[in-house]
């Protein structure tokens, strides 16, 4: 929840600030704003494995059987119609009936005027629009609740801006929708009113709300008002120099969440307080701190649950968002702070409900890039002991809006622009539009309606849909069109059985690789490669960076070597020590190659390339199994421009392979060390070509070493690449068989990667298209036998969707292997995973997830048994980080 916002027992909070500013500007900036869209082709199938129809929208809006287009969808009601720049509208919803208030300009003599419409419970009108109160100087927000006592009737308040500061003034209203007083100031201050709400108790309400002062920081003040809205005593100061703040009703009277700045804290993020007040506004006892380390700086949400509250926050400072939860009774014992979950990739929250049903929580992944949709989370928050969050269910919504989240009598409800569908028994594909949809699910989070908002007589979608109100299993919500002037509706959203799908993301068969897990392990500069390898249950992940210029004061610029670092993690993807510098001068060129020995002990080899003597040489560090660095050594010192470096253990030591231009153009070159890194024969050259080698790979088993490269021999001049592949002798490197190329093609081939499998190994490489052609490029894959021969034909590695295969990395299963595939398309990076079978035969892929990076992102990946790691995008463009994604290849 944005800083500032708040919610109450009684009533979920009005739409975020975003969707005040949007809602304001009706109706002339509605059309714009509005979360609709074109037409789109998607699919999706409800959990009875039911299919969409594929009628038109509009055949199936006219009704089934000649039946009324009112019994398709849910009945909506006109409630007014807004001819200039609004606050509002927003509503207050109950058993009894709602209303529905906003602030516009005047018919004449300036200024503007406060004008209410009181609904029925199914949100029909039951009076005109009536103006209640003027509104003399400039409003800036607006807040409607129900008034706490038994007459009912509602409390509208709103902030005015002075002269010389702001106003905040409230106004009774009855059931029928007149006025029961005066309007009243309850405060009138020079400072900015930047957040206020009313919160309903047995008798009146307590108006709360926030003085922002000069330095940004805020005073938190509170005011006891009756059932009419007549202040009964002066505002009460509850806290000062706070940065953030929640209000919800409890039990005993009202909690307040504050955010306090910590001294010494560089960052925007502060401690988390909680404050008990009583029904004057008082404090009531001491407050208590829920966080004191400077965690929450996105502000916080809370809401009522049995003897006390839940407060939820975004978590910033680590490297990868997390939401987190934390309970206080009303003892003022505080259990948490706590994850929330353990989720796949980063959490933000979006939402906190509770009622009847019990507690859930609305989050979505964080993201460096906003895309057209996004996938909301929902998940049940369990209260008893430390609070917890079990994900349930997902939803395929807009990015541009921010879904609302309330609780019902037996479940809860979600609003948020969704694309519309039909369910039906026909195999095809949707083509509805994206606009307001409201979700209705059960106690378990199970989606049991849908309901996209068509409105007015012939039904028109909805533009924008806002301000969700349920009082037991009915909600109401208002929506409008994009027309000017705009008329808005209310529209009943009762129980019923409903024609249209949820937009529900179902989750993946199990025989689909999946991931489990996200972790941010590393951030700064750019990585340019990865490489991991494990030992046991630790893995080490090497990463090169690019080069870095810096200019020191005074100086003139230098150029710093690429940073070569190994990390060690456990299976869970933690560290487990501090990350190892190997150099700080490698060459971006020279790439980065990691390999485990034989057992423990062994530890693992690095090799990278650095300039020695103003010459790019080999070098090979060796690291124990937390990757501390044991030793070094320069392995080649011919003169030539070595990079493209590979490593794999041969048993008894490493072969190690590279590109060296010592001849006069690049060929590949071969060597094995032993476990102490000590040469064990002359360096072995592999090719005798024209043209540049590059991109080299190796892979061992037993006797047999299978080298690969990229190799432009047959178009030297124009550097078009095809993949070449060798064997070696894995005791010394030396050449056993022919050069073979793996495949002719005109695509240019490049970075091949290749595994052992069965009794031969698996090659994979990229072909980009050739220059000029408007076509992708794709992933190959073919089967060498043990003297390096191809077997069968090679033919493409699959990918899960449509997408230019960008990257390729493979990993060892048994006899067999897994790919993930980097895919890129619509401007968008994906990754990809693939079974292999030691015969090449390729299972069904499966889309893993999608990177912050955009579409012409060069992606590094390192495969490892249990998880890929993975380079991408931060939250700007300077910022990059490496990632960890836990991977499960079967259910």
């Amino acid at each position: 929840m944005t800083r500032g916002s708040a919610r109450t027992a009684d009533a979920p909070t009005p739409p975020r600030r975003v969707l005040a500013k949007m809602v304001r500007a009706l109706p002339l900036a509605l059309a714009a704003l509005c979360a609709c869209g074109g037409a789109r082709r998607s699919m999706f199938i409800q959990p009875n494995e039911e299919r969409l129809d594929v009628r038109p929208l509009s055949a199936v809006l006219a009704g089934d059987a000649g039946a009324p287009r009112a019994a398709v969808v849910v009945k909506s009601h006109r409630v007014a119609t807004i001819e200039r720049k609004a606050i509002g509208p927003f509503e207050a919803h109950g058993a009894q009936g709602g209303l529905v208030a906003w602030i516009e300009a005047a018919d004449r003599g300036g200024g503007q005027v406060l004008t209410v419409v009181p609904t029925s419970p199914d949100g029909a009108a039951m009076a005109d629009a009536r103006i209640v109160n003027p509104v003399p100087h400039e409003a800036t927000a607006l807040f409607v609740r129900p008034t706490g006592g038994t007459r009912g009737g509602w409390l509208v308040a709103w902030s005015a801006l002075l002269d010389r500061g702001e106003s905040l003034s409230i106004v009774g209203i009855a059931p029928d929708g007149s006025t029961r007083n005066a309007a009243a100031d309850v405060q009138r201050t020079t400072d900015h009113i930047k957040w206020a709400d009313i919160v309903p108790l047995a008798k009146g309400a307590l108006v709360v709300w926030a003085e922002e002062t000069p330095t940004g920081e805020a005073n938190v003040l509170a005011a006891p008002v009756d059932s009419d809205g007549k202040p009964r005593g002066m505002p009460v100061r509850v806290a000062r120099a706070v940065t953030g703040w929640a209000a919800v009703k409890t039990d005993e009277g009202v909690g307040v969440a504050l955010v306090v700045p910590v001294a010494g804290n560089t960052t925007d993020a502060g401690s988390l307080s909680w404050m008990r007040l009583d029904a004057d506004g008082r404090p009531a006892g001491a407050a208590v701190v829920v966080s004191p380390r400077a965690t929450v700086s996105t502000g916080v949400d809370a809401v009522a649950i049995p003897g006390g509250a839940l407060l939820g926050w975004t978590d910033r400072t680590g490297e990868d968002e997390q939401v987190m939860l934390a309970t206080v009774d009303a003892a003022g014992k505080v259990r948490g702070p706590h994850r929330a979950m353990d989720a796949v990739g980063g959490t933000e929250l979006a939402a906190l409900a509770s009622g009847p049903a019990g507690a859930a929580l609305l989050w979505h992944e964080p993201r460096g890039r906003e895309r057209e949709m996004r996938t909301a989370h929902l998940a049940l928050v369990t209260t008893q002991g430390d609070p917890a969050a079990q994900p349930i269910t997902a939803l395929d919504v807009a990015s541009k809006v921010a879904p609302e989240l309330a609780a019902t009598e037996h479940g809860f409800a979600v609003l948020a622009a969704a694309r519309s569908c039909v369910t039906g028994v026909t195999v095809g594909a949707c083509d509805g539009p994206t606009m307001p949809t409201y979700v209705r699910l059960d106690a378990r989070l199970t989606p049991v309606q849908a309901e996209p908002l068509y409105v007015s007589l012939p039904r028109e979608e909805a533009a924008l849909g806002w301000a969700l109100r349920c009082a037991g299993d009915a909600c109401v919500a208002l929506a409008a069109t994009g027309e000017s002037p705009t008329p808005i509706y209310t529209v009943d959203l009762a129980p019923r059985a409903s024609p249209f799908a949820s937009p529900e993301v179902l989750p993946p068969p199990p025989d689909a690789a999946h991931v489990t897990g996200v972790t941010t392990v590393a951030s700064g500069q750019p990585f340019i490669q990865l490489d991991a390898t494990t030992i046991e249950r630790t893995t080490l992940l090497a990463t090169l960076t690019t080069t870095v210029d810096t200019v020191p004061k005074g100086q003139t610029k230098v150029r710093h070597g690429a940073l070569a670092v190994v990390r060690a993690f456990d299976a869970q993807g933690r560290p487990l020590a501090e990350p190892t510098l190997l150099t700080s001068r490698g060459l971006p060129v020279g790439g980065v190659a990691i390999a485990a020995g034989g057992k423990p002990d062994d530890g693992a080899v690095v090799a990278w390339v650095a300039r020695d003597a103003d010459d790019p040489q080999v070098h090979l560090s060796h690291v124990d199994a937390l990757g501390k660095k044991l030793g070094e050594v320069q392995l080649t010192r011919a003169r030539g421009d070595a990079s493209e470096v590979a490593v794999a253990w041969a048993g008894d030591g490493w072969i190690v392979g590279w590109v060296d231009g010592r001849d006069g153009n690049g060929e590949v070159y071969a060597a094995k060390v032993d476990r102490e890194l000590n040469r064990t024969g002359p360096e072995q050259r592999i090719t005798k070509a024209p043209g540049d080698a590059g991109d080299v790979a190796i892979a061992v088993k037993g006797e047999t070493a299978w080298l690969t490269w990229a190799d432009p021999r047959e178009s030297p001049r124009e550097g078009t690449a095809d993949v070449y592949a060798t064997t070696l002798r894995a005791r010394d490197a030396k050449k056993t068989g022919e050069d073979v190329r793996v495949l002719a093609t005109a695509a240019h081939s490049r970075s091949p990667e290749i595994v052992a499998a069965g009794d031969g190994a698996l090659v994979a490489w990229i072909e980009d298209a050739p220059a000029g052609l408007d076509v992708g490029g794709m992933a190959m894959l073919a089967r060498l036998d043990r003297l390096g021969h191809v077997v069968g034909a090679p033919g493409p590695l699959p990918v899960a969707a449509k997408g230019k295969a960008t990257g390729v990395s493979l990993g060892v299963a048994g006899d067999g292997a897994r790919a993930v595939v980097v895919r890129s398309a619509k401007d968008e990076v994906t990754l990809d995973a693939v079974s292999l079978r030691p015969d090449g035969t390729a299972g069904t892929p499966w889309a893993l997830l999608d990177l912050d990076a955009p579409g012409s992102f060069e992606v590094s990946t390192a495969l490892t048994p249990d998880a890929v790691f993975f380079d991408d995008v931060g939250a700007s463009v300077s910022d990059h980080r490496v990632r960890r994604a836990a991977i499960s290849w079967t259910r």
